[in-house]
């Protein structure tokens, strides 16, 4: 039996990767920041459950705040954008 994806389910399935990819990249990022373990947990659990913006948004709240944008490495900020980017926020 083969299974054939069609063009927009196999863009969907690799935009999905991708978003797993940064997110996953970006809670690194916080953790390293100090997240909190339980908060990084939440996180996950919005990651795990394909939830890719309340994942973005648990991480930006908990994170990267208003004060933190003020002293934000522009790498950190353009991982932000482009995953927003990516969730069309």
């Amino acid at each position: 039996m083969r299974f054939f994806l069609n063009v927009g389910d196999f863009a969907d399935l690799i935009d999905r990767i991708i978003m797993k990819q940064l997110l996953k990249s970006l809670m690194a990022k916080a953790a390293r920041l100090g997240l909190s373990q339980e908060h990084l947990n939440l996180a996950r659990d919005f990651l795990d459950g394909h939830e890719f913006g309340l994942c973005l948004d648990t991480i930006v709240t908990l994170v990267f705040g208003v004060p933190f944008f003020l002293s934000m490495e522009k790498r950190h900020f353009c991982s932000i954008l482009l995953v927003s980017d990516k969730r069309n926020y």
